[in-house]
């Protein structure tokens, strides 16, 4: 096995995925900051929205310069990478909704806490970490299989 080579075939993968990572796992700590923010003095369903907005605009910059390449800035090519990432962004939010809903109010998670330790979590905050994790998978199939692909060129016969 040589680890060269492998590293020479794949490099431009895992530098996508490594990136994807380190800016998910970003939008993931602000929509998690912003969430728990802003559930202290609002709803926690309003909040939730809130950090998603927030969340997908830093996501499609990041995305679109620094993980997937996309180097064209014409408005109208903006415009379109921004619907179908937005598009999908509004699928993956939805579950994110459905799932605080169905964990916070329907099973009662936010009136449990996981100590461990000195250190404490609410279970609507777990709830929030594996909504995310669930979200992140999903985002990035979304935007390498459709939103940022690259189209090979059609060579003419």
């Amino acid at each position: 096995m040589d680890i060269k080579k492998i590293w020479e075939e794949n490099r431009n993968k895992i530098k996508e995925l490594f990136l994807y990572g380190i800016f998910g796992l970003l939008a993931t700590i602000l929509n998690i900051a912003l969430y728990k923010i802003l559930s202290g003095f609002m709803n926690h369903l309003i909040a939730n929205g809130i950090a998603w907005v927030i969340c997908v605009l830093f996501a499609f910059f990041t995305n679109k310069v620094f993980v997937f390449e996309s180097r064209n800035f014409e408005p109208k090519f903006v415009l379109k990478e921004l619907a179908g990432f937005t598009a999908a962004r509004l699928a993956t939010g939805i579950f994110d909704e459905l799932f605080m809903f169905v964990t916070v109010n329907l099973m009662n998670c936010g009136e449990y806490n996981l100590e461990l330790g000195s250190f404490s979590l609410n279970g609507a905050i777990i709830a929030k970490v594996i909504s995310n994790i669930v979200v992140i998978i999903a985002n990035y199939i979304f935007s390498k299989l459709f939103i940022f692909a690259k189209k090979d060129k059609i060579k003419q016969v």
